[in-house]
């Protein structure tokens, strides 16, 4: 007879609580995760450049140049930001990708959902439940779409990742015996991270607000340990404040007015971005100006909610009122260093970005995760489904909305054409809708929004100049020249601008005038190569070769490889008989550019040399 078996059988776990604990849930939602993110931007990868993506990238010097790897890290960007990391970045995916903006894309949406997937860590090692939950409304929100969908954004997709490891390093430390290696490895990726953009340089507070969180009290020895952390932002604030000051526009579109002004802009920034978070409808790349001349009433009405919405969270912190305070406060403290108080050169043009919030935004969606598995907790089992097919509909309509915001991102034209449909009264998204339509050769369409943008703002010297050039490329003469010198009369002494005046004052056969002209910039700016080459065209339309040859030899000698203003040497030196002189000159354009139509038939009508 068979031995009966004394082993007991193990009945094996339904297949819900397999899925529900074990890796194959956490596979399949990294899985939604990765499609869900990667459809939202799938209509920017075949995008063009946007915006200021030619001063960071495709017009960049210190982008092109053969050693500007090493350079970047010297140097300011081309906006007057000093991110050196980002610009090594920027240096390298142009050797490898060159002008097509596809693997730019790319790496900003794979870094984009790294730091989704390190924040649904970060969220379980905080012991929040719903932690996947908390990485997809990052992965999926609307505002993330300039973050990610713009390529001159990638210092804010770059320096995430690194800051959430610093987070996660540094709860390594407090769990694991304050370990030294723990600690350096927190304080190293805080400095990979200020390098890439200075975004997360209130890490410092965070951590300090975090120990407050975990102990409910903040020693010496807490304070001695995030002082390293408060040196590293210190330095780097400087260094990014510095550069803003040297390197800023001409105009201000926005005034930044005394601190008064900014202390209210800094209230109701903080109450506009946290209702973008919420209901994040109507997005645009600019938003309408900020009117800062308030009464004090009103400059005070958004710091007086803060203050009261902050007092009854600590009033209630011994039970939901501490998640308030943790949440709330990591999104107000991030959004510090952004909020205008020290002035900042992209507020000379807005007030207010959605790329702004990119990192303070954790915080409140930590919040909302906390709260979600405080409701799963209460509920129980019963209220389940509730909650799972509510934060569908949920992430379902953020997701929608965040696809049809990044559809806008798909080139320059369609992005001001949205902009400007939604809010008409933005006098920098008519420009740069006007700006678009003239790069891609259709300045009569361009007239319109520039002429918009001069009603709005008839003190802005940049629409004014616009203007011009889409009238003068329209063949209306006489209305460019008066809007050029109206940009003149805002902004005396533009090179630019009264170069382009000189020109078109030629086209309208006023030489003389245009002469001038011309003359008057190489006067106080005796380096502009452009101006000495216009001037020389102009006198030898008038047949003042001499000249023409002394003004066109000082354009080369500021700007050899101009192969046009060579041209136009060796056409004066001809007409005045220098044939050698002006074969040397065709001779060389055809060095630099083999196969110009103009010097190989100029250079085919020279004599013979004896």
């Amino acid at each position: 007879m068979a031995r009966r078996s004394t082993r007991r059988s193990v009945d094996p776990a339904p297949p819900a609580q397999i899925l529900e604990e074990g890796p194959l849930l956490d596979w399949l939602q990294g899985t939604v995760l990765v499609a869900v993110g990667t459809w939202i931007y799938f209509s920017v990868f075949n995008g063009d450049w946007l915006w200021d993506d030619d001063k960071v990238l495709t017009r960049n010097p210190l982008i092109h140049d053969p050693h500007g790897f090493w350079n970047v890290w010297i140097r300011p960007d081309g906006l007057g930001n000093y991110d050196p990391l980002t610009s090594a970045v920027r240096w390298l995916q142009w050797q490898a990708w060159g002008d097509n903006p596809l693997g730019y894309h790319l790496l900003s949406l794979g870094l984009h959902l790294g730091s989704a997937f390190l924040i649904w860590r970060l969220f379980s090692r905080l012991d929040i439940t719903q932690a996947w939950l908390g990485a997809m409304l990052f992965a999926v929100h609307p505002l993330m779409v300039e973050s990610v969908a713009w390529v001159a954004e990638l210092k804010n997709t770059l320096s995430l990742p690194p800051l959430l490891l610093v987070f996660l390093a540094y709860l390594t430390y407090l769990e694991k015996g304050r370990r030294p290696v723990d600690y350096l490895w927190a304080l190293g990726w805080f400095i990979v991270s200020m390098l890439a953009k200075t975004a997360g340089m209130m890490l410092p507070v965070v951590l300090l607000g975090y120990l407050y969180y975990r102990q409910r009290l903040i020693g010496w020895r807490e304070v001695r340990s995030c002082a390293p952390f408060f040196l590293v932002a210190l330095l780097a604030g400087l260094v990014t404040v510095w550069p803003q000051h040297e390197t800023g526009p001409a105009d201000v579109v926005v005034a930044t007015g005394g601190w008064n002004a900014r202390v209210a802009a800094m209230g109701w920034t903080i109450l506009f971005l946290t209702g973008k978070v919420f209901w994040p409808v109507g997005l645009v790349p600019v938003y309408p100006t900020l009117a800062l001349e308030m009464t004090t009433l009103a400059a005070a009405v958004p710091w007086l909610l803060i203050a009261g919405a902050f007092s009854l969270f600590w009033w209630k912190r011994q039970t939901w009122g501490m998640s308030c305070l943790a949440g709330f406060g990591f999104f107000i403290v991030n959004l510090v260093p952004v909020l205008g108080y020290i002035a900042m050169k992209y507020e000379t043009m807005v007030w207010s970005l959605d790329h702004l919030v990119y990192l303070p935004i954790i915080g409140l969606i930590g919040l909302v995760t906390t709260g979600v598995g405080a409701l799963r907790l209460r509920w129980g089992e019963s209220g389940r489904p509730w909650i799972m097919g509510g934060a569908t509909m949920v992430l379902t309509l953020l997701a929608f909305l965040a696809h049809g915001y990044a559809i806008a991102f798909s080139d320059e034209e369609t992005l001001w054409r949205y902009t400007v449909g939604r809010y008409p009264g933005i006098v920098l998204a008519q420009e740069n809708l006007g700006k678009a339509l003239l790069q891609s050769n259709r300045p009569e369409e361009a007239v319109a929004p520039f002429a918009t943008g001069v009603k709005l703002d008839p003190q802005h010297a940049d629409t004014h100049f616009n203007l011009g050039r889409a009238l003068v490329e329209s063949g209306r003469l006489e209305e460019g020249i008066a809007e050029y010198r109206a940009a003149l009369e805002i902004r005396p002494q533009d090179a630019e601008v009264e170069n382009n005046l000189g020109v078109a004052l030629v086209q309208a056969g006023k030489l003389e005038e245009a002469i001038q002209t011309f003359t008057t910039v190489t006067q106080y700016k005796p380096d502009y190569e452009l101006a000495y080459a216009n001037l020389g065209g102009a006198l030898a339309q008038i047949g003042r070769n001499q000249e023409a040859v002394q003004v066109l030899t000082r354009a080369l000698e500021l700007k050899p490889g101009a192969i046009e203003v060579r041209n136009n040497l060796g056409i004066v030196l001809e007409k005045l008989g220098r044939i050698p002189e002006a074969r040397v000159q065709f001779q060389e354009v055809l060095r630099e550019e083999p196969g110009n139509r103009v010097a190989q038939e100029h250079l085919n009508k020279l004599p013979e040399l004896p």
